[in-house]
């Protein structure tokens, strides 16, 4: 089994207050910790030959894009569609892949400054990796959020019943449907537009 687990907290910001060294930061924690740990031990699981598991945690963040947090929410989306990629691509090798979509769980990713390489510090703002950042609502949402152990719990459930997304937030399902809604109304408006009348009839991308 492999479980990419690894997270980090950057500064929430609008657009053109972006700043590359969180955008790197986040994109080399969130995204390529994911990528390596993959090509690492994917080959391993494939050679032992019994099949196994393969766990993303992304965050509902990867569901629903998340305002000012343009980094976060870019490296859990891509974390969603790659464990939906390889949920495919894997089957036949009796691998089974699900991604982790929580939302706020009591953990200590509001103190993850204290593990951030110094490449990844921006000079110019003079940041001390040694001193605490200062108590923000992410970091009270995050102290509120539900117990770690709750959700490894919710895994070992969702494992055992072969599920491709967990989900460990119930009450999040409105949001997400939303967006859903959003999705196919779109999809309602390219099928009747008289540009596209060309091309409605053509096969759907299925991959099994």
């Amino acid at each position: 089994m492999l479980v990419n687990n690894a997270g980090v907290a950057s500064a929430p910001g609008p657009i053109e207050k972006t700043n590359h060294k969180d955008w790197n930061w986040v994109i080399d924690v969130y995204l390529k910790g994911v990528i390596y740990g993959a090509e690492a031990i994917v080959p391993l699981i494939k050679e032992h030959g019994e099949g196994g598991w393969v766990i993303n945690v992304a965050s509902m963040a990867g569901m629903i894009g998340v305002p000012y947090a343009g980094a976060y929410t870019a490296t859990k989306v891509a974390v969603v569609g790659m464990s939906e990629a390889w949920n495919v691509e894997l089957a036949k090798h009796d691998i089974d892949v699900s991604v982790l979509c929580p939302a706020f769980v009591k953990t200590r990713i509001h103190l993850s400054h204290r593990n951030r390489q110094q490449e990844h510090f921006d000079e110019q703002r003079k940041v001390d990796p040694e001193a605490a950042p200062k108590h923000n609502a992410a970091q009270e949402f995050v102290e509120n959020g539900i117990a770690a152990e709750l959700v490894g719990k919710r895994v070992v459930e969702a494992l055992n019943a072969k599920e491709l997304y967990i989900f460990t937030h119930p009450a999040q399902r409105e949001v997400v449907q939303k967006r859903f809604k959003a999705i196919d109304d779109a999809f309602e408006r390219a099928q009747k537009s008289p540009l596209l009348a060309d091309v409605t009839e053509q096969s759907p991308m299925i991959f099994d």
